[in-house]
């Protein structure tokens, strides 16, 4: 499963840490997210936080897609 959109710091990170919690495997699109980083560090430590649950972190070019993200 692809994650990616709105916000990485709260609605990105819920959504990716609960698909590996239900068994999913799961790589979030860092380049096709944005955060709304109210705190300094908060984008960074939600980043560290999705690695640790198991969470794949790549770029959608690393993934082959176009700048439309087509494959």
């Amino acid at each position: 499963m692809a994650v990616c959109g709105l916000a990485t710091d709260y609605c990105v990170q819920a959504t990716a840490i609960d698909a590996v919690g239900l068994g999913l495997r799961t790589t979030l699109l860092a380049d096709a997210c944005r955060g709304v980083g109210l705190q300094p560090g908060d984008i960074p430590a939600a980043l560290d936080a999705m690695a640790q649950a198991g969470v794949a972190i790549t770029t959608s070019e690393r993934l082959g897609c176009d700048r439309r993200g087509q494959v």
